[in-house]
Parts: C-alpha cells; sequence; structure tokens
C-alpha cells in the first residue's frame, strides 16, 4: 500500500453475508457490482493491478476493448464512492491510504493460532467456535476473482482444522463430535477420506454402520465418485471390515470379554510379556488404534510389570510413543523418547523413534533440536538398510 496517513478504513466480509463497507458511508457496496471490482483490487497482495489483467479477470467472456470500457465505467464509478483512496491511471489501478480488513484473513489467523494450541481439550474448543466459519460456502461465489492465495490458502486451512478436530474426537472416543465434523465436511461440499473413516468407524460403534455406510455413499455419488475410484474403494472396504469384525465379536459377548481381560489384567505379574506380545501383533494394535486413549492406559499399565531396556519392553514404548504422536501429545512423546533414546535400539527402532520425536519437536517450533533428530534418525534408517 501507498505511504501516507490511513484515512479510511475498508471492511470487506465474505463469509455468512458478502459485503464491503467503506467506513462512513450508511451504505454498503453491493458485491454484485462495484464491489467485484473492488474485492478483485484487495485481493491481488499489494491492492495493485494492471488494468488489462483486471478486466481480463471480471470479464473473461468479453472481447478486450469491451472490458476495458466495462472497467472505464466501474472504476469512475468507485472513484466516486473512495476518492483519493483509489488511483488510477492508464495503466494500473491501486488502493492507497486506506486501511482493508477481510474477514477471511482475520479468522484464518485466528485459526492457524487454534492450530497451534497443544492442549488438545482446548484445541477442540477453540475449533469448534469457528464451526459456522469452516462450513460457509459464501465465498465460493467469488472464488474466480482470486489470482493470488486467499481462498485456496483459506479452504485448506479449513480443512486441516476439520482433520484436527477429528483426530482429537477419534482419540477421545467422543463420537457425537466426529459426527459434528462429518456433517461440517458434507456442508462445505467436501469429501476427505479421513472423515468418512472416522464417521464409519462412529457409526459402527454406535451400532449404525449399515445406515451410515448409505449415507456416505450417496455423499459420493453427489460429488461423482464411482465405485471403483480408490478412495471410494477403501471405505467400502473399512464399511465390509468393521461388519465382519462385528459379526466376530457378536460370538462373544461382553461379559466374556470382561472375564478374559479381568484374568489378563490381575495375572500380570505372570502374564505380561507374553500380554504385551499380543499386544504388539500388527493386527491387535490395528484395532486397539481405534481408541487410543484407551490404548494408552493399557500399555502404561503393562509396561510397569515389563523387564526395563529389554526387547519387549523397548517394542511396547515405541507403540506408546507413537499413538500419544497421534493425539499430539507431546510432552509424554519427548518423556518416552528421552528414556528410548537411553537403550540399546537396533537401527530400526532408533529410526522409528527419532521419526516420531522429530515430528514432536516440529510441532513445539524446537526447531534445531528437531533438524538434529532428523538427521540422526537418517543415519540410523541407513544404518539400518545397510544390515
Amino acid at each position: 500500500m501507498a505511504s501516507g496517513a490511513i484515512v479510511a478504513e475498508l471492511q470487506v466480509t465474505l463469509l455468512q453475508k458478502p459485503g464491503i463497507h467503506l467506513s462512513g458511508e450508511s451504505r454498503s457496496i453491493s458485491m454484485h457490482s462495484l464491489g467485484r471490482v473492488l474485492l478483485c483490487i484487495v485481493l491481488h497482495g499489494d491492492f495493485s493491478v494492471r488494468r488489462d489483467a483486471l478486466a481480463q479477470l471480471l470479464w473473461p467472456l468479453e472481447d478486450r476493448d469491451t472490458a476495458a470500457n466495462r472497467l472505464r465505467v466501474s472504476l469512475n464509478r468507485l472513484k466516486a464512492v473512495l476518492g483519493d483512496c483509489l488511483v488510477a491511471d492508464r495503466n494500473s489501478i491501486r488502493l492507497a491510504n486506506l486501511s482493508v480488513r477481510l474477514d477471511i484473513w482475520e479468522i484464518e489467523a485466528s485459526l492457524r493460532e487454534a492450530l497451534d494450541e497443544v492442549d488438545l481439550e482446548r484445541q477442540m474448543l477453540e475449533l469448534t467456535s469457528f464451526s459456522p466459519a469452516l462450513k460457509d460456502r459464501a465465498w465460493q461465489e467469488f472464488a474466480d476473482l482470486d489470482p493470488g492465495e486467499t481462498f485456496s490458502r483459506w479452504n485448506e486451512t479449513c480443512r486441516t482444522c476439520l482433520q484436527r478436530m477429528t483426530t482429537i474426537a477419534k482419540g477421545a472416543s467422543d463420537w457425537p463430535a466426529v459426527e459434528k465434523v462429518w456433517k461440517l465436511m458434507r456442508d462445505r461440499g467436501d469429501f476427505d477420506v479421513t472423515i468418512c473413516e472416522a464417521f464409519l468407524i462412529s457409526r459402527d460403534t454406535t451400532g449404525s454402520l449399515r445406515e451410515g455406510h448409505r449415507e456416505l455413499l450417496r455423499l459420493a455419488q453427489t460429488h461423482e465418485l464411482s465405485p471403483a475410484n480408490e478412495p471410494l474403494k477403501g471405505l467400502n472396504k473399512l464399511a465390509q471390515d468393521l461388519r465382519d469384525q462385528s459379526q466376530k465379536t457378536r460370538l462373544l459377548n461382553p461379559t466374556h470379554s470382561q472375564l478374559v481381560g479381568n484374568a489378563l489384567f490381575s495375572n500380570l505379574s505372570v502374564c505380561a510379556t507374553d500380554f504385551a506380545e499380543l499386544l504388539l501383533k500388527t493386527e491387535v494394535e490395528y484395532e486397539l488404534q481405534s481408541k487410543p486413549i484407551e490404548y494408552i492406559k493399557i500399555l502404561e499399565t503393562i509396561e510397569e510389570q515389563l523387564v526395563p531396556e529389554s526387547d519387549t519392553w523397548i517394542r511396547l514404548l515405541l507403540a506408546l510413543q507413537a499413538v500419544n504422536g497421534t493425539l499430539y501429545n507431546y510432552e509424554k512423546v519427548f518423556e518416552i523418547s528421552e528414556r528410548l533414546l537411553q537403550c540399546e535400539l537396533t537401527g530400526e527402532q532408533a529410526s522409528k523413534a527419532l521419526m516420531v520425536y522429530s515430528f514432536s519437536l516440529f510441532h513445539v517450533r524446537r526447531w534445531d533440536e528437531a533438524l538434529a533428530a532428523v538427521r540422526l534418525g537418517q543415519e540410523k534408517a541407513a544404518q539400518h538398510g545397510a544390515m
């Protein structure tokens, strides 16, 4: 923006009820006429744009002379509203001495701040408070006017927020919250595989998998996804696997599961190693990871009974580190990592531990330590590959 004292403020709203209002003016600038021209200038990074580029962006179907003439008329009308804040010559147009506020810029900054929150419960509350903005689609009417990254960045930030909310809700087995995120995604017009997977697991847990799968297929149809589409094939397979697992589970009722669990936990001092080995099997890990908070408690209880630094203890701690990482519980990841890295680890074990450790360090912005962990992890992985 050009130097000089700010003489007016332009408030641009693109969510819920789009409009543009100039301080001191009693009425808003219509988004269906002059507002589109003004918005197009605002969306350029420095509020400056070439006339020919602006005309082409606003009226792509018109010939060059017609588009230029329509722009000239629009600029004359804008000049009457903005006065000296609109500066136009034969080649370019810019805004000067004008403070511009765009709701998407401001809300996106708040969302990114919320994404940096390390307290998961607080983060979920903060992100949920932005639900109306996350599902809003009013801005899409103006997507063709954006020559930069405002809308693409906003879209990506919203999707990242919904994915993070899904991770937190799924980790806490908060199935109503998973359902809410699914609805936000659907209202946005998205089809996010991660959220769809959590939605199917939620419906399976609450006993309405069949109905939930039908809902997902209807949404896929609105997105014109064929049954041969790879993500949809994967979701259909997940639904079938959940149905199959549910049928197997029904062979043993809850009292059977409680009996086995109580017997194992009451005799941990003699069967801890065997129990741990069972839990560390890939198939069992996959099932338990659907409820990571409960999984962590089980692992912590068994870890207390294992011989420290034994092979089983190390592998169980690696699993504990990984599942805490998925919940963004960084302090716990750091604590477990410190214990692991003091042990004699294989190259594969060291590279896995350092990968989770470095990921957590990056998220809390401890850049130097994170890069050092990445380099050490690469060295360990190379050693493992050479073995």
